[in-house]
């Protein structure tokens, strides 16, 4: 009974913090978005300023308004917003994500077997992985604790599939966790959060100790002794006191690949305009690891996209690199009310998708 209350009022708690949220994206909205289409649109598009390279990880950042401030996918504004940027007429919109690009770019710089096992197996579920790392105990009292640790992971999923509630909570409540663990966040249930100490260690020392490897043993003593971290292509991040930007320099190294997107876009451009294909494909925008475009809805031109993004975006970023880049794909009317578009997809698959739209 005891346990039962504790979960109502966790459950009422999250509730209201998210509404809380909510009230907080509203007011983002009214004074970004809502204000900036009256301010910044011309001729029916809406106009902002990226700055490339602007953070000091090297990601871009944005003003006049911030294009990659929009909601959460989870938000209750994020589909509304996102319906309000529509495709021209006589064209649609496609979109193309890096898929996990900071967990691809972490797991090939930090060669984490953690790291690379959830990256490679399929069969893992990340969010899986992790939540039994944190909370061994309350998924095995679910699922057994017969097999190895994979072993759990599989059944952990296939509980969730099978609409387990318990375990989809267990899952659901990893997230937070890892997000912060993920940017080195420290043990903070003294505070009210659900990092304690034993989430905490069990991130480091079982689940990637690679990870703690990598800061501990590569880029804190090379900042030491050189006073900078090269992230790539000749960019560095220079910093006189490692203790205090420990954290700006780890997340940096795997964020400094954003720019990838970047780079994915100017040879993109470079190849719509060899083509003459500049009235068909038009990039609009970027929102840190995807891509937008409009496209007329010609299956021909949708492969020649589809296929040239797939292959410009799967090219290695590192030597001996361990996991490739992937790529998805979504096509629709309007930034919100898209459907997915497969990589490498034949015209007749592309033909079917349009159907879908038309």
């Amino acid at each position: 009974s005891e346990a039962k209350n504790v979960i109502k009022v966790c459950k009422d708690l999250i509730e209201v913090l998210t509404c809380i949220i909510d009230h907080s994206f509203g007011g983002i909205i009214r004074s970004n978005f809502l204000k900036a289409f009256d301010t910044y649109t011309l001729d029916g598009v809406l106009h902002g300023n990226i700055k490339v390279m602007g953070a000091k990880s090297a990601r871009p950042t944005s003003n006049e308004p911030n294009l990659l401030n929009f909601p959460s996918t989870k938000s209750i504004y994020a589909k509304p917003l996102k319906r309000c940027f529509v495709a021209p007429d006589n064209m649609l919109v496609i979109q193309c994500d890096f898929a996990s690009l900071e967990d691809v770019v972490l797991s090939d710089l930090t060669l984490d077997e953690g790291k690379l096992a959830v990256q490679r197996d399929k069969t893992l579920d990340a969010h899986c992985y992790n939540a039994l790392g944190y909370f061994q105990e309350e998924v095995e009292h679910e699922i057994g604790s017969e097999g190895d640790f994979k072993d759990k992971v599989r059944r952990f999923k296939l509980a969730v599939d099978g609409k387990s509630k318990i375990l989809s909570d267990i899952r659901q409540k990893s997230k937070p966790i890892t997000f912060k663990l993920a940017y080195l966040g420290f043990p903070d249930d003294h505070k009210g959060g659900a990092i304690t100490q034993s989430v905490y260690d069990n991130y480091h020392n079982v689940l990637y100790p690679g990870v703690k490897s990598y800061l501990e043993d590569y880029i804190k003593p090379v900042v030491n002794e050189k006073g900078y971290l090269h992230l790539g292509l000749g960019c560095r991040l220079y910093s006189d006191d490692v203790d205090s930007d420990f954290r700006t320099l780890f997340n940096a190294s795997f964020q400094f690949w954003s720019i990838l997107t970047v780079i994915t876009i100017n040879e993109l451009n470079y190849r719509i305009k060899r083509e003459g294909l500049q009235d068909k494909i038009k990039i609009c925008s970027s929102i840190y690891d995807s891509i937008y475009a409009y496209i007329t809805p010609e299956p021909d031109v949708i492969k020649w996209y589809n296929d040239n993004v797939y292959e410009i975006g799967r090219k290695d970023f590192i030597p001996n690199q361990q996991v490739p880049n992937t790529l998805t794909c979504d096509i629709g009317r309007n930034w919100a009310e898209e459907v997915p578009l497969p990589v490498g997809a034949s015209i007749e698959e592309i033909g079917a998708v349009l159907e879908k739209l038309s």
